[in-house]
């Protein structure tokens, strides 16, 4: 590999013989590896931040005043409350898997689950105002099985009141074990049919 600058020879790589895939990773590689480093420090930090070191929270807001480094510290916590949101419609709905298998069907699919965690939003705040709490601390859950369960007329029942977790951290891992079998990349109709016929063992 040769590059000219001004007619002249820069540099010179000499390689051996060996193919397209081999060329690459012995030039390009080596002349990456110090922003793969780089990129790949950063990421581990960023991600082990929570666990092994101390939160460095970095914010445009400089006067110390009227933005105390009490309150910024507060409001990076309750972060955990969008978190929160977001298991509500991935864990709680069940909006992690989409089942519809067209685009028009997808849509739909996720207007449902808007409408249905708006819903429930709703009711939260009502419930929170009647309850003198915030709306956040009314249980999502209790929420909703009231909705599935109770036609939803006359006043409201007094729901279910989370304590204040502001100092709630959890770790970035699965809670259970991954169970060994493959994924289902084929048709189930076809992968009952291959099971049937297989022999029965002795």
């Amino acid at each position: 590999m040769v590059a000219l600058a001004g007619g002249r020879c820069t540099n010179v790589i000499s390689l051996p013989p060996c193919s397209p895939l081999g060329a690459l990773i012995r030039t390009l590689l080596p002349l990456s590896a110090p922003g793969l480093v780089a990129v790949s420090v950063v990421a581990f930090f960023y991600a082990w931040n929570e666990y092994l070191f101390a939160v460095t929270l970095v914010t445009s807001l400089l006067d110390p005043v009227a933005y105390p480094a009490d309150a910024l510290a507060d409001l990076y916590r309750s972060r955990w409350l969008v978190e929160t949101n977001f298991a509500h419609l991935k864990t709680t709905l069940g909006m992690d898997v989409l089942r519809c298998q067209t685009e028009a069907g997808v849509r739909r699919e996720l207007a449902m689950f808007a409408i249905v965690y708006n819903l429930v939003r709703a009711v939260m705040e009502s419930a929170g105002q009647q309850q003198n709490v915030s709306a956040h601390r009314i249980s999502f859950v209790d929420v909703l099985r009231w909705l599935a369960t109770i036609p939803p007329s006359g006043p409201l029942p007094v729901f279910i009141v989370n304590p204040e977790r502001s100092d709630r951290v959890e770790p970035r891992c699965k809670k259970r074990r991954a169970k060994n079998f493959p994924y289902m990349i084929r048709p189930r109709d076809i992968l009952r049919k291959h099971l049937m016929a297989k022999p029965l063992a002795a």
